[in-house]
């Protein structure tokens, strides 16, 4: 092989050398935006996230007024049978002792 041959064959490594240089460069940036992206939908997730359980929290407390007020009626019922009671008692005893 000559030298000019060999100066040949080093010129064309050269040049496939810088085209994968080049690709490479490309895919670097094409990571780089890639990276960025997938950062900018972390951010979101996160964000919705947030949104979701601040929701969760005020279905929770939708969901449990009507359980409150059922135990508040429910409370109010048995303290009026109970006052009936103990004044149907009190009128018997008071019926009893005269």
């Amino acid at each position: 092989m000559t030298i000019e041959e060999k100066v040949a064959a080093m010129e064309a490594h050269e040049s496939d050398i810088d085209r994968q240089i080049k690709e490479i460069k490309e895919e670097l940036k094409d990571l780089r935006e890639l990276t960025s992206a997938v950062n900018g939908l972390a951010i979101s997730i996160n964000a919705m996230s947030e949104k979701v359980d601040k929701i969760d929290r005020r279905l929770e407390s939708v969901e449990s007024e009507p359980a409150d007020e059922y135990r508040h009626y429910k409370r109010l019922a048995i303290g009026g049978i109970i006052t009936g009671v103990i004044g149907w008692l009190f009128a018997l005893i008071t019926t009893l002792v005269k």
